[in-house]
């Protein structure tokens, strides 16, 4: 195979993200493929880390788990030498959902707190919603429905802050199911109801974007 330009590859980066835009993972990898490796063929290590990403996403998307992680342990490693740290929340969320999904919490916990912790430091807060989510979905599997409801709580206020926010608008609705259950659960019916109104209102008042999102399957 003939090695192409890196106006070429450029070319090709672009052409999958209009790609992701109109139809999602799709169906065939093979685009993505085709950036990763020639972008090792011409050493453009960072175009190499943005194919990674796009063929992880994919993999996540078609549930290909254990292929998804050969990808992002090799994805992990690459942004932490070219310093990309915008690229770590990412696929800290992956690996957290992986290890939730395998049942190993302990490690699914620590990679939704990396993934806390790094979206603080680069001040995108709002990007937080989904972990402290899953986090709370997580201790309360685990029958520690204090921790459970301080998660959940934590998610509820940066709901509050960026109610916009596409992952809040699709899983708000989810996050209140869980707190009224634990309402119910300690007698505390008024605030049971309370929270059921609001959900029937947030739920009349938006449109989810995206019925696929992974923080809650």
């Amino acid at each position: 195979n003939k090695t192409i330009t890196k106006h070429e590859l450029n070319a090709l980066v672009e052409k999958a993200y209009e790609q992701v835009d109109k139809i999602g993972a799709g169906n065939s990898p093979s685009l993505f493929k085709k950036i990763i490796s020639s972008a090792k063929a011409l050493g453009e290590e960072k175009t190499y880390g943005k194919g990674l990403l796009l063929i992880i996403w994919f993999y996540m998307s078609h549930r290909q788990l254990n292929t998804a992680l050969s990808y992002i342990s090799e994805c992990l490693v690459l942004a932490k030498k070219l310093y990309m740290d915008e690229w770590l929340p990412k696929l800290y969320n992956w690996s957290g959902l992986i290890n939730k999904t395998k049942g190993d919490y302990s490690n699914a916990i620590d990679f939704y707190e990396m993934e806390i912790d790094i979206n603080t430091k680069l001040n995108s807060e709002e990007n937080n919603f989904v972990a402290y989510s899953v986090l709370g979905n997580i201790y309360e599997h685990l029958e520690n429905n204090k921790v459970a409801e301080t998660y959940y709580w934590k998610a509820k206020a940066i709901a509050a802050k960026y109610p916009q926010h596409r992952e809040v608008i699709n899983n708000y609705p989810q996050l209140n199911i869980s707190l009224i259950s634990m309402h119910i659960e300690n007698s505390r019916y008024d605030e049971a109801e309370k929270l059921c109104i609001e959900t029937l209102e947030f739920i009349t008042s938006h449109k989810a974007t995206d019925k696929s999102n992974i923080a809650y399957t």
